[in-house]
């Protein structure tokens, strides 16, 4: 005997995750998580500035460079950042205009 709520459950379940509504959070998702991983890569750049550990014997030279780029970094990260938060706004507000609840 196949029990019906799991049927409904599932089939709610699909029905759920081929709806616009979803694939597009979940694309922001993404979208977020992408930008937020860019600012990791903002670490490596930065200890070469600041001669952290191995970087300790770089020349000042190579840290002055190391510093430019970790600002290159930070500023596309950022950049990101803003986007993807943006985007987040906007579909949080969507879905609370749409909800009538």
């Amino acid at each position: 005997m196949t029990d019906i709520s799991a049927i409904d459950t599932r089939s709610e379940h699909t029905a759920l995750r081929a709806s616009p509504e979803y694939l597009t959070r979940t694309e922001v998702a993404r979208e977020v998580g992408r930008a937020a991983q860019s600012v990791g890569s903002v670490g490596i750049p930065l200890g070469q500035w600041t001669a952290r550990g191995d970087w300790a014997t770089l020349s000042e030279e190579a840290r002055a460079l190391a510093g430019t780029r970790a600002l290159e970094l930070l500023d596309t990260a950022l950049a990101e950042l803003t986007t993807a938060r943006a985007r987040l706004a906007d579909t949080v507000a969507t879905d609370q205009a749409g909800d009538p609840g």
